[in-house]
């Protein structure tokens, strides 16, 4: 039996999130309201898919399947993260503003996204699956991301800017060969990198000041959104990386949501 950096990587992410499963059980978190219920169940799924990917690596040597039952706890992974924050505002008693604009851009980023995905993989069920998933997610967080004032207007503008120009990329990378191919590819990363960077930074500066627990949330999960859609269009070494930032992810939305129940 022969296991590779993939295998040790989807181990290690499998123990954080027992570990987390665990703390917020021994603690009670998961009685503490429903954005804490559908945190532990979001994590249950990533949990379960998780271990059916160990398995599956371990019995077919590595083998992907073009479709598997884990997409569906995949997808659930992404609604119910989403959930999380729409739970977090309704218990505080604010009210999501659904702006238009944020919508449009949120819907038009996760649709783009996967059509890429499907134009790089061909599995038409699974990506369409994700991307309405990551879609409500994403839209989610957008709009989390203005009712909490995480970052400023000016600096949400140039974010929904730099996301056009990532599309623009990512879109060279499929269509475009040679240098240029190279050239989108690279850019494409550098923005990917940079957003990870915009989001650990954030959450990390929001957790260090103390700040409002809902700015930390908001900054935590649109950062595990932004890693999710990184993961899906990495391949070989870039893939191993974001796996291992995702892990990074999980570990500031956790922090993120002790804070918020805490706070009560």
């Amino acid at each position: 039996m022969h296991f590779d950096y993939a295998t040790y990587m989807n181990i290690l992410q499998i123990l954080v999130l027992a570990a987390i499963l665990a703390y917020f059980i021994v603690k009670k978190y998961a009685y503490q309201g429903m954005d804490s219920v559908f945190y532990i169940a979001g994590i249950t799924a990533f949990l379960v898919s998780d271990v059916y990917w160990l398995t599956h690596l371990i019995m077919h040597e590595g083998e992907t399947p073009w479709f598997s039952s884990a997409e569906f706890s995949d997808a659930g992974v992404l609604l119910l993260l989403g959930a999380v924050l729409v739970a977090r505002v309704k218990e505080n008693g604010l009210v999501m503003e659904k702006t238009v604009p944020e919508i449009i851009f949120g819907g038009i980023f996760a649709a783009a996204n996967t059509a890429f995905w499907i134009g790089w993989t061909g599995a038409w069920v699974k990506d369409i699956l994700s991307g309405v998933s990551i879609a409500y997610y994403f839209i989610v967080a957008v709009l989390c991301m203005k009712l909490s004032g995480v970052f400023p207007a000016l600096i949400r503008r140039i974010f929904y800017a730099v996301c056009i120009v990532l599309l623009i990329f990512e879109a060279g990378t499929l269509v475009l060969h040679g240098q240029l191919n190279t050239i989108c590819e690279i850019l494409r990363n550098i923005i990917w990198f940079s957003g990870v960077c915009l989001f650990f930074g954030r959450t990390i500066l929001s957790l260090a000041r103390r700040e409002s627990s809902f700015i930390t949330m908001s900054a935590a999960f649109t950062g595990n959104c932004w890693v999710f859609f990184a993961l899906y269009l990495s391949t070989g070494v870039l893939y191993e990386i974001f796996d291992i930032l995702m892990t990074c992810s999980l570990a500031l939305t956790f922090f993120a949501v002790c804070k918020e129940v805490k706070s009560r």
